[in-house]
């Protein structure tokens, strides 16, 4: 049978590809094999068998979990020949906020990996990501049994780069023994590397899996690594043969290898939902990211977008807001690129009037610029309302808290800013400050008695304060009926009332119960909240939470509240995700959820 022009090609790039993966003395037995016409093997060539090297650690050295925690008789078991069970590993003991050695046990398997798999990410509650980044980084014994979805280590790494966290996900990969290595575990390795602009290291890995796969992800990676190196002409021949599955590579791909061949006049004007390698290549490439990518979900790729150097400054900010919102970028690094923001002198002489005419990223930029600029804090106060108020009536809201959260804090509380109060304790409360939101809730108590502005702002944050329990306020019923009157300011306001449901249901779920009293007053409304979880997560979760599976009732209280988090869940499922919580000892990050909810509501 005559062997086809084509195949013939296929084979000898193939070969080709794999040889270059492949050591020295491999590849060289290769290309004899090319050069005397003899057959060439369509599978993997076989290469030394010796663990892969990482990093410079020996091959002979088994890594270690880091931190191993639990009292002595409970760490990890190792079998006769002192292997570890790869889906035990972990980063984060109990002193760095793990969540238990024992956190699998009573959970098969089967339901960790499943329920891993369906956590949700990317999240914009900083309460939520927290818990999720605990439940897989945490060094604890593996489940029992096994899982068809393949190893758990593989599904918490992927986890890690859904939610933007590229640190932790090569932390975690880093401490893999070579024989957890499956294709999952290495793309996201490698996915990661190219995400954090490690070019080096991502190579590395990729010319030993192009050797042994043959998935289009390997070969274009592949390509890419051969025209980093300066082997274009290789590169160029993976991507012809690449042609023939275009179905699975996108076009863009084809268009960086030229531009990387050298090829001036290529441009990508479009790049929708790029992974890592895209992104590395259009960085190598010195190519434009075209506007169009600020809008990508992936939280990875909206924080490779916002720290790019080849994306104009309006995609950095707009792609850095939406990061900032997920967690994907940190406060500081979200206020350089607003620093980084050249405005006219028009517009730093009146900054409201500026940023109120063009609000979005700019305008932001624009009030946080000038709100760091003053130095007196009335005048501070000011323009940190204006910014809070245009993100209520105009969207940014989210934003706006997140970014100004630093200004609020180091605003101290005072006689003459009641009429801050409220806003600033909302936000500090929020975001987690919650020393800071105490001393303003202290500061409002005292001045109620005599202050409109402040008996106002007790309204907004005598519930964040009795749920921080930062209040020496006794608990009673009068005294919750007297906030319920004030809140509701006769009832007309549907908002309002949701607002008092929200806040009663989580003070039950924290354990300061409200009268039936108190309750009958708020019959009557109907609440438009969000719709209620599956009933089998529903279930679940309080099965879990009663018989003490901790990452088990942990996972579906994630997934209960799902990607929009505590500011949008119904009352009933956050104050039962709360009361969970709370039963498996995570007090701390009831609290936060609890505290979230209540100040996203104003």
């Amino acid at each position: 049978m005559t062997v086809s022009r084509v195949n013939a090609a296929l084979a000898a790039a193939l070969a080709l590809g794999a040889a270059l993966a492949a050591p020295p003395a491999v590849a060289q037995g290769a290309a004899e094999m090319l050069a005397q016409g003899a057959p060439v093997p369509l599978g993997p060539l076989p290469l030394p068998q010796p663990a892969r090297p990482r990093d410079g650690q020996p091959a002979a050295t088994a890594p270690q979990p880091v931190e191993p925690a639990g009292p002595p008789g409970s760490v990890i078991e190792v079998d006769r020949l002192g292997r570890i069970d790869p889906d035990s590993l972990g980063v984060l003991g109990d002193s760095r906020g793990g969540l238990g050695v024992d956190m699998w046990r009573g959970t098969p398997r089967a339901l960790a990996a499943r329920l891993i798999a369906a956590l949700p990410a990317p999240l914009s509650s900083p309460g939520m990501r927290s818990l999720e980044r605990r439940l897989v980084l945490t060094t604890a014994t593996a489940p029992d049994g096994t899982a068809a979805e393949g190893p758990l280590l593989a599904h918490r790494v992927a986890k890690l780069v859904a939610l933007g966290d590229i640190a932790a996900a090569l932390e975690l990969v880093r401490i893999a023994p070579p024989e957890a290595a499956d294709e999952r575990l290495a793309r996201s390795e490698v996915e990661a590397q190219f995400f954090g602009n490690d070019n080096t290291g991502a190579c590395a890995r990729v010319r030993v899996q192009a050797a042994e796969r043959r998935e289009a992800y390997w070969q274009q990676a592949l390509a890419y690594c051969l025209a980093l190196s300066g082997e274009n002409e290789q590169a160029a021949l993976i991507a012809d043969l690449l042609r023939e599955r275009r179905e699975e590579v996108p076009g863009a791909f084809f268009t960086l290898i030229e531009a990387l061949g050298g090829d001036r006049n290529v441009r990508v004007d479009e790049l929708a939902e790029p992974n890592a390698l895209l992104l590395s290549m259009m960085r190598a490439a010195n190519r434009k990211l075209p506007p169009s990518i600020a809008a990508a979900v992936r939280a990875a790729v909206l924080r490779a977008v916002a720290l790019a150097p080849n994306a104009d400054l309006p995609v950095r900010l707009d792609a850095a807001e939406r990061a900032l919102a997920l967690g994907a970028i940190t406060v500081q690094e979200m206020g350089e690129i607003y620093a980084s923001v050249p405005f006219g002198a028009q517009e730093l002489a009146s900054p409201m009037t500026a940023a109120e005419a063009a609000w979005g990223p700019r305008g932001r930029a624009l009030l946080l610029r000038a709100a760091l600029g003053q130095r007196v804090p009335t005048a501070r106060a000011e323009m940190v309302e204006r910014a809070l108020r245009l993100g209520r009536e105009k969207g940014g809201g989210a934003t706006v808290r997140r970014a100004f959260a630093p200004v609020v804090a180091a605003i101290k509380p005072a006689g003459e800013l009641m009429w801050f109060a409220a806003s600033a304790g909302q936000v500090l409360y929020g975001q987690g400050a919650v020393i800071e939101g105490q001393a303003w809730y202290a500061a409002v108590e005292e001045a109620a008695p005599t202050s409109q502005e402040a008996a106002r702002a007790w309204i907004a944050l005598w519930p964040l304060a009795r749920i921080a329990a930062r209040s020496d306020e006794p608990w009673n019923a009068e005294v919750a009926a007297r906030w319920r009157a004030a809140a509701l300011g006769g009832g007309a306001d549907d908002a309002a009332r949701a607002r008092t449901v929200l806040a009663f249901a989580l003070f039950e779920s924290m354990g300061l119960p409200v009268a039936a009293e108190v309750w009958s007053g708020l019959i009557g409304g109907a609440h438009a909240g969000a719709a209620m979880p599956d009933p089998a997560v529903w279930r679940a979760l309080d099965r879990a939470a009663t018989d003490g599976r901790r990452a088990e009732a942990v996972g579906l209280a994630l997934i209960a509240l799902g990607t929009e988090g505590p500011e949008k869940a119904h009352p009933i499922v956050l104050a039962t995700v709360v009361a969970a919580l709370r039963r498996l000892g995570l007090e701390a990050d009831a609290r936060t959820l609890a505290l979230e909810a209540v100040a996203s509501g104003g």
